[in-house]
């Protein structure tokens, strides 16, 4: 536990100080400031220290999810069922928090750093630009594996959505990601795409995935899952998701829904989310104020 809670530690204090420059709170682990780091910094192209440069933006989405106000409900139900044995349970968070962080910056370093796309341009095929968008999409673009589809709470990744314009040219009307995931104990292929512009931003952004899971003496499970974030005022946005099985019973396997309405000005998280299931809807209301 102690090398773990050292690298969170680093962690925590670098992001903090990230954010000294705003009008929020200092530790805060999202901000403009934040915001500005991550996109106009110069990265080095040498792995090791681009290795050292993506902890931070790896570190704070990660973070920010596990242990900052979207999680507080899930620590509160952890602690419920629990009890004193949360401490064992924080321990293994925060392990498997610093293994992600350190393994999607090393991720991200290996995209950036290697000449796939030299070999792209040289092949000057549709084959060179299909496999090296495949590359792209499966070894890097570790954020898109954060956050849940069907959720009542923001993640970091959909509130950044709010602050910053991400892969998306100004000049393009439309653009896409896509990549596979085998190595993940429930792997994936997945599909991105973002359409038009309003104020700067994505107007349309939906993400779709395929998993398939292996079970014995029969055929595999597959399940779809989705979402969709809709711009509106500057500053604010709707997501929509829901996941379910296509090709199984649906009353054993029924398929969930969500909605959320998710707001940011000047270090202020305002969401308002609801979530149908199987047993019911339940509704979230969180509002953050960095002072």
């Amino acid at each position: 536990m102690s090398w773990s809670f050292g690298i969170i530690m680093y962690l925590w204090v670098e992001l903090g100080m990230a954010g000294e420059n705003t009008n929020s709170n200092p530790p805060a682990l999202i901000s403009d400031t934040d915001v500005t780091y991550l996109t106009n910094t110069i990265y080095s192209q040498k792995f090791i220290s681009r290795w050292k440069e993506e902890l931070i933006p790896a570190g704070s989405r990660i973070m920010y999810d596990r242990f900052g106000p979207p999680s507080v409900f899930t620590w509160i139900r952890a602690y419920d069922t629990k009890r004193y044995d949360i401490h064992e349970y924080i321990a293994s968070e925060g392990e498997d928090a610093v293994f992600s962080i350190m393994s999607a910056a090393a991720r991200e370093s290996a995209v950036t750093t290697l000449p796939i796309e030299e070999y792209e341009n040289e092949g000057r095929s549709w084959v060179g630009t299909i496999l090296s968008g495949l590359i792209h999409g499966s070894l890097g673009n570790t954020a898109e594996e954060d956050g849940p589809a069907v959720s009542a709470v923001p993640s970091y990744g959909t509130l950044r959505h709010i602050i910053q314009f991400e892969w998306n040219d100004p000049k393009d009307v439309w653009s896409g990601q896509y990549g596979w995931r085998p190595w993940r104990d429930n792997p994936y292929v997945y599909l991105n795409n973002n359409f038009g512009h309003y104020q700067g931003r994505q107007l349309i952004r939906t993400e779709i995935r395929g998993y398939g899971y292996l079970r014995p003496n029969s055929f595999g499970l597959v399940m779809t899952e989705a979402r969709a974030i809709v711009a509106l005022s500057k500053g604010s946005q709707l997501v929509l998701g829901g996941y379910a099985y296509p090709f199984e019973d649906k009353e054993k396997y029924r398929p969930e829904c969500s909605a959320r309405f998710e707001a940011y000005w000047r270090g202020s998280i305002l969401s308002a989310g609801v979530v149908s299931t199987a047993n019911g809807p339940y509704w979230n209301i969180m509002y953050e104020f960095h002072f």
